[in-house]
């Protein structure tokens, strides 16, 4: 019998967050988030274009664990 393959690795989380979603989540307006990604004080990278915030380096920034911030009630 062989051995099922696991995703152990694969996070429990989205990898990044759209800039309304982090602001959603941190009880913010979108424009606050593009703010804080233009002045450094957030963690960003671009990917298409768009601005994607990291969901691990958001949630350490913060003092929570990456669930913690991905499973926020939408307001």
């Amino acid at each position: 019998a062989g051995v099922m393959a696991t995703k152990a690795s694969a996070p429990m989380y989205p990898p990044t967050l759209s800039a309304y979603e982090a602001a959603d989540r941190l009880g913010v307006v979108p424009a606050t988030i593009y703010a804080w990604v233009r002045s450094e004080e957030i963690p960003s990278v671009r990917l298409g274009g768009r601005i994607r915030i990291p969901t691990a380096k958001l949630a350490d920034l913060l003092g929570m664990t990456p669930i913690e911030l991905a499973g926020e009630i939408d307001h």
